[in-house]
């Protein structure tokens, strides 16, 4: 099942800095017209909102920072030039560059799902591995669920660890384009998940994405995390740059290092 617009609008803004490629070159709109801007974009409920500036700069003494804030919880200072002087998202300040550079945000979840089946709801041949999807484990097989699910989605996967550590997977493999830029989210439900080693620095329920080269060897590893312990369903989100030359990725949901149960549903990758 696909997520709505609003609801990815709401809960999936990501950001990050862009460094170096932009280097020291200075570009200096008209505060009203960055507002305009964002204002335009956001009332016309675009999914995607992409701001991006050429340069960050300490306020001049008595100027007043122009505040562009969102319900989504960004906020940026602007000069009277149109630099940034900050950026918060939430309670979190976003560092700035020491150096010439950048920053993007972008609120991410409301383009095309590149997945197949992403929601699980397919299973056309009955034999309870959704379509499109490869379940591996003997006697911690997943399962798909269909009791349990997020909002009105016909199935979820179950994922389930218990006397040793570590679960089955849930994985599927997807083309993509060389050097491209891409973002993961799924919705993760997670019951009485407790890593195996307390000093553990990778979370026990996860969505892996690995980069495969042409002969199948994984050349890198993201990660969407959900949360330890009992938590009710929650939008996990994994940004990934593809390297030169790799065209297809592997995706697989597992628990890894722990006990416990998770599910797992409605994932979304887009470019």
């Amino acid at each position: 099942m696909g997520v709505p617009a609003a609801e990815s609008r709401q809960r999936a803004l990501e950001a990050w800095a862009l460094a170096g490629s932009i280097g020291a070159r200075r570009q200096e709109p008209e505060p009203a017209g960055i507002l305009l801007l964002v204002r335009k974009r956001l009332g016309a409920g675009s999914a995607a909102l992409v701001v991006a500036f050429s340069s960050f700069a300490i306020p001049a003494a008595g100027a007043t920072p122009v505040a562009i804030a969102t319900d989504d919880g960004l906020r940026l200072a602007l000069n009277q030039d149109g630099s940034v002087s900050s950026i918060r998202l939430g309670g979190t300040a976003v560092p700035r560059l020491a150096n010439g550079g950048g920053l993007s945000l972008r609120m991410v979840g409301g383009g095309a799902d590149l997945l197949g089946n992403p929601g699980f709801n397919r299973d056309d041949d009955g034999d309870r591995v959704p379509d499109g999807w490869r379940f591996a484990g003997t006697d911690r097989r997943p399962v798909l669920d269909r009791q349990v699910r997020r909002g009105t989605s016909g199935a979820s996967v179950r994922l389930s660890a218990g006397t040793d550590p570590g679960s089955g997977t849930v994985s599927t493999t997807l083309t993509v384009e060389p050097a491209t830029n891409y973002t993961l989210s799924a919705w993760m439900r997670s019951k009485d998940i407790v890593p195996s080693m307390a000093t553990a620095k990778v979370t026990t329920f996860r969505v892996m994405v690995e980069q495969l080269s042409g002969t199948g060897a994984v050349v890198a590893t993201d990660l969407a995390s959900g949360y330890s312990g009992t938590a009710d369903w929650h939008r996990q989100f994994g940004g990934f740059e593809t390297r030169a030359g790799v065209t297809r990725v592997r995706i697989t949901g597992l628990l890894s290092g722990g006990y416990g149960t998770g599910w797992i549903d409605d994932l979304h990758v887009e470019r």
